[in-house]
């Protein structure tokens, strides 16, 4: 068992597909599989021939929608220290092998134009999650419903340069989750075909995307030998399955060698920006800020006029977007989000033409 074999798959719905998804396990040669939009309600186990299913869905009195669940080979369950269910849209399965811990986290990510309301509460949830596992081994799975691009340099190596073009705001919030807690997206770290990157397609639509990832710490990119998609397994989805091949379980690894697991910082809501009646709001909000803190600064340095200015753009986006508590963070600021970067830059622009304007 030194190495395992994972994958993920979005099946669309497991009722009456039991004997066959176990029959394409089998197949693949998957230790343990990660699937979301079961759409089985309730709470709990059961084995499908030689295999043991855990599974998390909405009460048995809501209508079936969205589901998680992890499936293994029956030997694993011996390695199960606990597992948790949480949502219909998240659930943990904690293991070990020898003196190493492995933490997964299964993940149904809501789409692109849900509300923020609801995005929020899942990415706050599974930070909670990962929160909780400390210093061992984390593995997050599932369709999470976005795509996250190839820009290594913006994103600081936490995607690879083997991924899709297209980045939407769903994708820069698992860049953000990927960011603060030292993590990458392990599907992007491999040169493949497209055809062997591409997780989700739709041909009557002309749909192709990439949106189920596995996220593993960086330390462990080195000790998976491959990771693809496979299109020769069929379970009635517009998903294909997402294979990591030989994952190494020797040596721990956790997920961060600086984390400092005391600290619980604040994130500013940077992504509200993008609506434009609260991007209206908090430009008056940085030339109100401005306007009263003016006569303080204007003989100051260059540095202290931007260590001020950018003072005025943190508070005036705190005020405005709000913030959430982040637990547990690790070396990256957590509020300092490429969104904030790029709206710190565009202000600075327009701060010297609004300086230039005005007068004390």
């Amino acid at each position: 068992k030194r190495f395992i074999r994972l994958g993920t798959w979005n099946i669309r719905g497991i009722s009456g597909k039991e004997d066959e998804l176990v029959g394409e396990i089998k197949r693949a040669k998957v230790d343990i599989l990660g699937i979301t939009e079961t759409k089985k309600k309730g709470q709990g186990e059961m084995l499908i021939e030689d295999h043991l299913f855990l599974y998390s869905g909405v009460s048995v009195a809501e209508r079936a929608a969205g589901g998680v669940g992890c499936i293994m080979h029956e030997r694993w369950k011996e390695n199960i220290v606990s597992w948790k269910p949480i949502s219909n849209r998240l659930m943990t399965v904690t293991l070990t092998e020898g003196d190493r811990q492995l933490n997964i986290i299964i993940a149904y990510g809501p789409n692109e134009d849900a509300t923020q309301t609801d995005k929020d509460a899942f990415f706050e949830l599974v930070q909670g999650e990962i929160d909780n596992f400390k210093e061992t081994a984390i593995i997050i799975m599932g369709d999470l419903n976005g795509r996250v691009g190839k820009n290594v340099k913006d994103w600081q190596g936490v995607v690879g340069m083997h991924g899709e073009e297209t980045l939407n705001e769903n994708g820069e919030r698992i860049l953000n989750l990927c960011l603060l807690n030292d993590l990458v997206i392990a599907n992007t770290f491999r040169p493949h075909k497209t055809i062997h990157k591409i997780t989700r397609e739709e041909p009557s639509k002309n749909e192709k995307s990439m949106i189920d990832y596995l996220l593993i710490p960086r330390a462990m990119i080195r000790e998976m030998a491959d990771i693809r998609v496979k299109r020769g397994f069929k379970i009635g989805s517009d998903h294909y399955i997402l294979i990591m091949d030989k994952l190494w379980l020797g040596q721990q690894t956790t997920t961060g060698k600086s984390r400092n697991t005391n600290v619980v910082r604040t994130r500013i809501k940077s992504y509200k920006l993008k609506e434009e009646a609260t991007a209206t709001e908090y430009q008056q909000e940085v030339e109100r800020i401005a306007r009263e803190t003016r006569e303080n600064w204007e003989s100051n340095s260059i540095e202290e006029c931007w260590a001020t200015f950018k003072n005025i753009i943190l508070t005036s986006a705190s005020n405005i977007c709000g913030t959430s508590r982040v637990g547990k963070a690790r070396k990256r600021t957590s509020w300092w989000s490429n969104e904030v970067k790029e709206e710190v830059r565009n202000k600075k622009i327009l701060w010297k033409a609004y300086l230039a304007s005005k007068t004390p």
